[in-house]
């Protein structure tokens, strides 16, 4: 148990600082690219990236998850899918150049054409190291990928920025996309020893994308309803609007991403090594929670405290109006993040089908949500979004795993209590930093990170010192 722990941790500050450092990269690159590309450059690449996310999922096909999930797994298998998922992602990358001429006709965006034809090749590119990527996730070795996403983004990110600079417009970032694929794949390749036999075995693997195709629909629904925001607030709101909308997205998914987003994404191999045994299973997701939680809601909490000196300081003062936007999302992400605990416990244990109905009826919930108060504003979505479709899909993750494996709201409850008042106490404490008469948002908002991070390891501190050490030790143990 100790040894799993060990590795999960390790897991998580790898997968964590490699997300930092690519998102912070990302981050810095997409400011300077904003400052040299048009608004329209980054819409068109944006547009063809529904079409390759979709494609991405069909090509993967579910079998990444497939191979994390399967306790034992043989070379052949490795390499039947390795070698499957190659055949299928070159089909769908030859029927988006074929549609390209209809896709660009319909958005009417002549420009499209080409740029989904050089684009569709990153759904090929990436296949060839999903086989490598699951088995390093199944291992929970992510400090190799982890370097490979910091270099990738750098590299690609520069080129991109000196493209720019030449004025290559759109093809900036069409070369940096296609660029940064390249390197990561070519990188994975070099650096982890993993290759592929030259055999082949469809009885083999005929098993394991009977399982991961509950998991490719659910990576092709979630392709197309992550973009239906974006594509209703285009039509019936302004550019502008969907501007803002934009930003306070992709803060909430910075934070995110390094925080409750690492997390859930390491917890589904981490259970999977421990499913044939229920009370250990149900130990190990009590404790992955416990640490998540600990993480998680202080830094999310804060954000949505802080949030307005948190964009005025990163973005200038004239997008104030995405704070209530972020808010709300801040919330939405906070509940999301332990359905995505819940239902990875269920897909550890096997239970795709319940994994795919429970998504299915997510999606359904949020088209009724959307359905409602599209109307009312883009904060009115939110609000319904979190009402009527985040709030009961999460209640229905919990009724699912208080049957699986007996982990219900008392249980949750029990474990993160303490830290849920702790936050609460801390965000106090930030809030009432907000009254002082300090005009310079960078000062406020590093007083009210420095408050808020001594007041909440106090506070753990204080309250379980056995949890306060235990991470520490962890940390010195990495």
């Amino acid at each position: 148990m100790e040894d799993i722990k060990r590795k999960t941790f390790r897991g998580v500050f790898w997968l964590g600082a490699g997300r930092f450092g690519t998102q912070i990269s990302q981050f810095v690159v997409s400011v300077i690219l904003a400052r040299l590309l048009d608004p329209k450059d980054f819409g068109l690449v944006a547009m063809v990236a529904v079409f390759t996310a979709i494609g991405g999922a069909l090509a993967e096909g579910g079998a990444g998850a497939a191979l994390i999930q399967k306790k034992n797994i043989n070379k052949i298998e490795e390499s039947s899918v390795f070698y499957i998922n190659i055949a299928i992602a070159l089909v769908v990358t030859l029927c988006l150049i074929i549609c390209s001429n209809f896709i660009s006709d319909f958005y009417k965006e002549p420009e499209l054409f080409s740029i989904i034809q050089a684009l569709s090749c990153v759904v090929l590119i990436e296949s060839i190291g999903t086989v490598p990527r699951s088995l390093l996730s199944k291992q929970l070795e992510y400090k190799i990928p982890a370097k490979i996403e910091v270099y990738t983004s750098f590299i690609s990110g520069a080129v991109g920025i000196f493209l720019a600079f030449g004025g290559y417009g759109v093809w900036a970032l069409v070369i940096q996309q296609l660029l940064g694929s390249t390197l990561r794949v070519t990188l994975l390749f070099v650096i982890y020893s993993w290759r592929p036999l030259w055999e082949f075995s469809f009885s083999e693997v005929l098993p394991l994308f009977k399982f991961g195709s509950k998991f490719l629909i659910h990576a092709i629904v979630h392709a197309v309803y992550n973009n239906m925001y974006r594509i209703i607030i285009g039509k019936v709101y302004s550019m502008t609007d969907l501007g803002f909308f934009q930003r306070a997205r992709s803060i909430d998914g910075l934070i995110k991403g390094n925080t409750g987003g690492l997390i859930e994404h390491i917890m589904y191999p981490y259970l999977s090594t421990v499913n044939d045994d229920l009370e250990r299973f149900r130990k190990s997701f009590s404790q992955g929670l416990k640490f998540s939680s600990l993480v998680l809601f202080p830094i999310m909490i804060g954000a949505i405290v802080v949030a307005k000196d948190l964009i005025i300081a990163l973005v200038s003062d004239k997008w104030l109006a995405s704070v209530p936007m972020f808010q709300i999302l801040g919330v939405i992400t906070l509940v999301n993040t332990f359905t995505g605990f819940n239902l990875k416990a269920i897909a550890a244990l096997g239970n795709a089908s319940q994994y795919l109905y429970i998504e299915l009826v997510n999606k359904v919930l949020l088209t009724v949500s959307i359905f409602v108060s599209f109307k009312f504003g883009i904060v009115m979505m939110l609000y319904a979004n979190l009402i009527l479709s985040t709030i009961p899909t999460f209640i229905i993750t919990i009724v699912a795993t208080k049957k699986k494996f007996g982990y219900g709201i008392k249980h949750i409850i029990k474990d993160m209590y303490k830290i849920m008042a702790i936050s609460g106490v801390m965000a106090i404490f930030v809030y009432c930093l907000t009254f002082m008469s300090v005009e310079n948002s960078y000062v406020i908002l590093s007083l009210q990170v420095c408050v808020g991070m001594c007041v909440y390891c106090c506070g753990i501190y204080l309250v379980d010192k056995n949890m306060f050490v235990s991470v520490l030790n962890l940390i010195k143990n990495k």
